[in-house]
C-alpha cells in the first residue's frame, strides 16, 4: 500500500504536491511508514525511467529534491517526539586519484532523501580517510566509486586496510562507477556492485532486511 498522490508527485518532481500529500497523511494518521514506502516506490519508478532513457539527470534531480522536501517534512513532524527517520549510516566517496563526482553527488541526494545518514567525503579520497570515517561514524555501509580503470584499484587498498584494522566485518562495502563491474567487485571482495541509483538503493534495502 502506498499514497498514489505522493508517488505521482515524486515521479513528476513536484515538491509542492509532495508536501501537500505528506501533510494530508500526517493529519489523518501520522503513518510515517506509509510515507516512506511511497517515497521508495516513487524513487524506484524514477530510477527505472532513468535507466530506460525516458528520464535524464535534470528529471532525476527534480525528483530527488522533491524527495528531500518529503524527508524534511517528516523530520519536522517528528521533532521532539524522540523519533527519527533513519535507514542507516553511509560513508561515501570517489577513490584516490579520481575527481569525478556527478554520479556520486546524485546518489548522495537520493540516499539522504531515503532516510540514510550520509557522510560524503568528496573526491580523491585516500584509503586512510575512508577507513577513519567508517570507524568514527560507525558506518553500516561504505560506498566507493571510480570512473577510470587506473583508479579503481584504489578500492582494493581500502578493503585491505579495513581488514588490517579489524573493521571489515562491521561494514558492508558497495562499489560502482564506469570502470567497475560485477566481476571486479567480486575480485575485490566487496559485498556488492551497483551501476546506478536504483540498483544501489535496492542493494542497501536488501542488506538491511
Amino acid at each position: 500500500m502506498s499514497v498514489p498522490e505522493l508517488v505521482e508527485a515524486l515521479v513528476a518532481g513536484d515538491r509542492e504536491k509532495c508536501v501537500r500529500a505528506v501533510e494530508k497523511v500526517l493529519q489523518e494518521s501520522e503513518d510515517y511508514e506509509l510515507i516512506l514506502r511511497s517515497l521508495a516506490e516513487g524513487m524506484d519508478i524514477v530510477g527505472r525511467k532513468y535507466e530506460s532513457g525516458e528520464y535524464f539527470i535534470p528529471e532525476m534531480l527534480r525528483s530527488a529534491r522533491a524527495a528531500n522536501a518529503v524527508m524534511e517534512k517528516l523530520r519536522a513532524s517528528m521533532n521532539g517526539r524522540g523519533e527519527r527517520v533513519k535507514a542507516g549510516t553511509i560513508v561515501i566517496g570517489t577513490v584516490s586519484g579520481d575527481i569525478h563526482d556527478v554520479g556520486k553527488n546524485l546518489l548522495v541526494t537520493f540516499l539522504r532523501a531515503s532516510g540514510y545518514t550520509v557522510h560524503d567525503l568528496g573526491v580523491d579520497v585516500p584509503a586512510e580517510r575512508f577507513v577513519q570515517e567508517v570507524e568514527e561514524k560507525k558506518a553500516d555501509f561504505l560506498l566507493m566509486s571510480a570512473l577510470t580503470t587506473a583508479t579503481r584499484y584504489a578500492m582494493q587498498d581500502v578493503i585491505k586496510l579495513l581488514e588490517e584494522r579489524g573493521l571489515r566485518d562491521r561494514v558492508r562495502v558497495l562499489v560502482g562507477g564506469v570502470s567497475v563491474n560485477e566481476r571486479f567487485a567480486r575480485e575485490l571482495g566487496a559485498d556488492g556492485y551497483a551501476k546506478d541509483v536504483r540498483s544501489t538503493i535496492s542493494l542497501l534495502r536488501k542488506f538491511s532486511e
